[in-house]
């Protein structure tokens, strides 16, 4: 993914791997800024219904909603795509089918955006320094993933599968033989119709052709498994491979999370029906955490098939919950996270990177491989990185054709060679490995230990109210196998904590060497996790909030109007410090949304259960949390106001007749409520005068919010 071009082709790499491709640069995000809102589909949704619910429940479902559903997916089983009707707000549609008992979850469309010794002349003349670096360009000699020792053991096999058209990937292009003809019908009767190289679902075709500028699936491809000793351009790091096709993404580089279910659900169809898919190839990213995207990726675990995945050209520590990149940064053992070096064996400038998200690197700056139109050109990115990740997961399965997805992952990972541009206090991994194709492929007792959860450097403490359950989550291997047991250590008190391997909850799946626990925080205080290589994670646990009711006492002010807008945010400074879970601030960040936070500015309008793996919050007030919408220069709007004296002052914040958006257009229909905080007190006190919008639809659809949403403290 990256510069200088950025790509937009799921292709997928079947057989051995399908290659859902894409460029990592999330929506064009500057690198290392956090993820902007997230895009998704106007009028769809992906909702989930629960096990054993009937059609017929489903379906009235959405007829009490205002949906009509266009199509259910195979692979993860409940879950349905729908087009919301006219003039029903995704935001209202959320909130209705959040309510019914027999849905699972509900979440938008989210869009993501794309990531970007043979005789072959490209290289002969040394312009692919990733398979063979010999300082060409004044890299590093040996910086590269050890293509020509691979070579010497195995080249692939085509019984393999990939896709692309090209003269130099023509050869090694996947054929659905049963269904390779133009004729308009489904041959096979697997759904799809002349689906011969893959499908298409970004246009509803099955004809998978690369039509972006960038040519990102393309090039994608080509690193993968160009044609080798053809004489032909480039070659791809597996010379002899299949390559399947599956386009999510459109000529402008954007793809729903609902046509990547799609390309995950074909390749679930045809690896049931006897292909040898192995894993994909995920060159896409960016929104955030998806319930049904996860769901998709965990059947395909279950499928038995490794899902590879781009970090991300966000230049970003994933490790941070505002860093966090999605597809790549799921936690599910079958995926593989992978970042990108340049030849020199340096980080190259834009990658993302996490010590304890982001598996290993390759190289991926200045890759050259194919393009549209018969053509080749380089770029840079994680997209190309992880390519070579996927290449090496090909030759494993030709080498042992008896080899799992387990098995497979954890020898790219074990197999790998050390590297100091991966593994580096700033911008590390967790393996601090570069991908190598020979070591995998002659691995003998080679070994990684590493805490793969909870994330995060350990360096500082975390905030953690009492009764917080988490993951603890170790990866512990040699070679291809597990290398346990492992145990924790909880300090004070030198308890041990066991963690497992076995399959059973919170372990996702068995033998594969993650061994995990779960822990919860049950005292106040602080505490240290030493892990079994001697890294320690820190963290005090907070006292948790405990509701009451008080009585009713409304603080009639006049205050000073903050003058906010739809989603915005703006700073008031205290007098007195603001006590909450065990800290102390002087600034609070008043959110138009009804939310508060104290580290930083975060507008969020949408309301969602926590905790939230993609919610990295640390200590916000949640007095109400929906899409609200003060209306600048007028009364309906937010105001702030200290009152008493010292050492009994309060600082009220308070939201005086303000409106809803997510369509409600009537600015009468109204809240108020308010939020006090005290002098020398840590208690902080909800106030709600008026919880009832009423009016139209749009606006009554969040009536009473504060009976039932979220109140309190998140540290």
């Amino acid at each position: 993914m990256g510069e200088p071009s950025m790509r937009s082709t799921l292709g997928i790499a079947l057989a051995a791997f399908v290659a859902l491709t894409s460029s990592a640069l999330a929506f064009d995000r500057e690198p290392g800024r956090p993820p902007p809102t997230a895009r998704y589909v106007e009028g769809q949704l992906l909702v989930r219904f629960k096990e054993h619910t009937p059609k017929t429940s489903m379906a009235a479902a959405h007829a009490e909603v205002g949906a009509i559903e266009v199509r259910s997916f195979a692979n993860v089983g409940g879950l349905t795509l729908v087009n919301l009707r006219k003039g029903l707000s995704v935001d209202e549609a959320l909130e209705s089918y959040a309510k019914r008992p027999d849905v699972k979850y509900v979440s938008r469309n989210y869009i993501r955006g794309t990531a970007a010794g043979p005789n072959d002349p490209y290289f002969l003349n040394g312009s692919l320094w990733g398979l063979q670096n010999n300082g060409q360009g004044g890299g590093t000699p040996g910086v590269d993933i050890g293509a020509t020792q691979a070579w010497d053991m195995t080249t692939g096999s085509r019984d393999v599968v990939i896709a692309y058209n090209h003269v130099d990937l023509a050869v090694n292009m996947w054929r659905n033989v049963a269904d390779c003809y133009n004729d308009g019908i489904d041959h096979d009767g697997n759904g799809y119709i002349n689906d011969c190289h893959g499908i298409n679902p970004a246009y509803n075709t099955s004809d998978p052709y690369d039509d972006t500028i960038d040519s990102h699936g393309t090039h994608v491809a080509g690193v993968i498994g160009a044609v080798g000793n053809n004489s032909e351009g480039v070659v791809g790091f597996a010379l002899q491979v299949s390559l399947m096709a599956c386009k999510a993404f459109d000529r402008l580089k954007q793809g729903s999370d609902a046509n990547i279910i799609a390309c995950l659900e074909y390749v679930h169809t045809m690896k049931q029906r006897g292909v040898n898919i192995v894993a994909t190839n995920n060159s896409y990213g960016g929104a955030g955490y998806d319930p049904a995207l996860y769901d998709a990726i965990a059947e395909q675990m279950n499928d038995g098939t490794l899902f590879l995945a781009t970090a991300g050209d966000t230049a970003f520590d994933e490790d941070n919950p505002d860093g966090a990149f999605y597809p790549a940064n799921y936690d599910l053992p079958n995926v593989v996270s992978v970042t990108a070096i340049d030849r020199y064996d340096k980080m190259w400038r834009y990658s993302g990177f996490g010590r304890h998200t982001v598996h290993l690197c390759a190289p991926g700056d200045i890759i050259w491989s194919t393009v549209r139109g018969n053509g080749y050109n380089f770029a840079s990115g994680t997209s190309e990185a992880t390519a070579y990740a996927t290449g090496v997961a090909a030759l494993l399965k030709t080498q042992d054709p008896n080899r799992d997805w387990r098995a497979i992952k954890n020898l790219i990972l074990a197999g790998g060679v050390n590297d100091p541009a991966c593994s580096n206090i700033l911008q590390s991994t967790i393996t601090g490995k570069r991908v190598n194709a020979y070591g995998p492929l002659n691995c003998q007792n080679s070994t990684v230990l590493s805490r793969f959860r909870p994330a995060g450097s350990g360096w500082t403490p975390v905030n953690i109210p009492m009764g917080t359950q988490f993951a603890l989550e170790v990866l512990n291997i040699n070679c291809a196998v597990p290398n346990g047991p492992v145990s924790v250590t909880k300090q004070p008190g030198n308890i041990p904590v066991a963690l497992h391997d076995d399959g059973v909850w919170p372990d996702h799946a068995a033998g594969d060497g993650i061994f995990s626990a779960e822990i919860a925080a049950t005292r106040v205080g602080s505490y240290t996790l030493v892990f079994p290589n001697g890294d320690n994670w820190q963290a005090n646990v907070i006292p948790a909030c405990t509701d009451k009711v008080d009585t009713f006492n409304w603080r009639t002010m006049t205050g000073t109007n903050l003058n906010l807008s739809d989603d915005s945010t703006t700073a008031v400074n205290s007098p007195f410090p603001i006590r909450l879970g065990g800290a102390s601030y002087s600034t609070v960040y008043i959110d138009s949304n009804g939310k508060l936070n104290f580290m930083f500015p975060e507008i969020d309008y949408l309301n969602v259960s926590l905790p939230n793996p993609y919610q990295g919050y640390s200590h916000v007030v949640f007095a109400w949390w929906d899409d609200l919408r003060p209306i600048p220069d007028t009364p309906g709007n937010v105001y702030w106001q200290v009152m008493g004296t010292a050492p009994q002052r309060e600082l009220v914040l308070e939201w005086r007749n303000v409106s809803r958006a997510s369509g409600c257009t009537d600015p009468t229909a109204n809240v108020t409520f308010q939020v006090v905080f005290f002098e020398g007190s840590a208690d902080v006190l909800y106030q709600y005068a008026q919880t009832t919008f009423g009016g139209p639809a749009a606006c009554a659809a969040g009536d009473h919010r504060a009976e039932w949403k979220v109140v309190g403290l998140l540290g």
